[in-house]
């Protein structure tokens, strides 16, 4: 079976990050402007250091959230292989230790990690989630499962601007 990257869910990392971004920017320039008056020449060229910094930033996400994108989830009988432009990994199911499930407050789940002896392979934001991880857990029968709930709804639109 293959499970790709949901785009919904790509969209709504990139909004959390330019509400962020946004947020931290507008709060920092009113600090200013309230904090020290008498310096707003200086103020003014601290605002547009940040706002060029949270743009390059903002850049090299967006890079990043469209090379996710690209990633697929293959399963197997044998084995799950996650695969993107240049990365491959491949975990038998057998070599699999530990499930770590973390679950959002309404009710889907965020990620899933895989414990082996060598490494962790975290998996998040595809497609029909939930049928992914059933598939993994019903796989893998001598693996511990451990699912943490979310303590806080991330998902909610102030989440990010109240940061």
């Amino acid at each position: 079976m293959e499970y790709c990257v949901c785009e919904t869910e790509t969209k709504r990392r990139i909004r959390a990050f330019t509400a962020l971004s946004l947020s931290l920017t507008v709060s920092f320039a009113l600090a200013g402007f309230l904090f020290w008056p008498e310096e707003l020449g200086i103020i003014k060229i601290v605002f547009f250091c940040l706002v060029f910094i949270f743009s390059i930033f903002w850049f090299f996400t967006y890079k990043f959230f469209k090379y996710f994108s690209n990633t697929k989830v293959f399963l197997s009988d044998d084995y799950l292989e996650r695969v993107s432009r240049k990365l491959k990994d491949r975990i038998s199911f057998e070599d699999i230790q530990r499930i770590r499930i973390v679950k959002k407050t309404g009710g889907g789940v965020r990620e899933i990690r895989l414990y082996t002896q060598a490494k962790v392979l975290v998996i998040d934001g595809m497609d029909n989630f939930e049928e992914l991880v059933k598939e993994i857990t019903s796989r893998c029968q001598n693996s511990q499962i451990y699912i943490k709930n979310e303590p806080i709804d991330y998902d909610n639109i102030l989440f990010m601007k109240t940061l």
